[in-house]
């Protein structure tokens, strides 16, 4: 085959989740950052003010998605590890290159997990519970409208309140 059937090395694309996860742990994929809705400026607007952002927006499935990534990332650092140099090397020698890169992908994923849990699990949940409770009146004669809160939610979240609305 010819050269022109190939990607030259450090070419972005995107790709679907289920098709990025086989070709990573074979190593023909490296995930040098997070997506940007799981970058650095969506985790400060989170931390700053989680029930203000529209996480439907940036990803329906966004803490499914981020869920399904940190495990990712995690699983290509143990491939990382495995594959860098043996251990019997001097302690005092630099880490190696594939070593660096186990730990920055263990660092992402980690950093990932702590955001979208507590992103998840913290006011944005109780505001759901809230609104659910709120729906529960309407039911019974109440005029608050949950549309525009449920418009805003991720699918998990929304899974919830219908659930708790039932």
């Amino acid at each position: 085959s010819s050269p022109d059937h190939f990607l030259a090395e450090g070419t972005k694309f995107k790709m679907p989740m289920w098709a990025i996860d086989r070709w990573a742990m074979l190593g023909f994929v490296k995930i040098p950052s997070l997506p940007r809705h799981y970058g650095k400026r969506t985790k400060e607007r989170l931390e700053a003010d989680p029930l203000t952002m529209d996480l439907r927006s940036k990803n329906e499935y966004y803490f499914v998605t981020g869920t399904l990534l940190a495990n990712l990332l995690h699983r290509t650092a143990h491939v990382a590890k495995l594959h860098s140099p043996s251990r019997r090397t001097s302690s005092l020698s630099a880490p190696s290159a594939q070593s660096l890169v186990a730990q920055q992908l263990s660092f992402l994923a980690t950093s990932l997990q702590y955001s979208l849990l507590t992103t998840f699990l913290g006011s944005r949940l109780v505001k759901n519970f809230d609104w659910t409770l709120g729906a529960l009146d309407r039911l019974d004669g109440s005029e608050d409208d949950v549309s525009n809160h449920v418009m805003s939610l991720s699918y998990l979240e929304r899974m919830m309140f219908e659930r708790g609305v039932e």
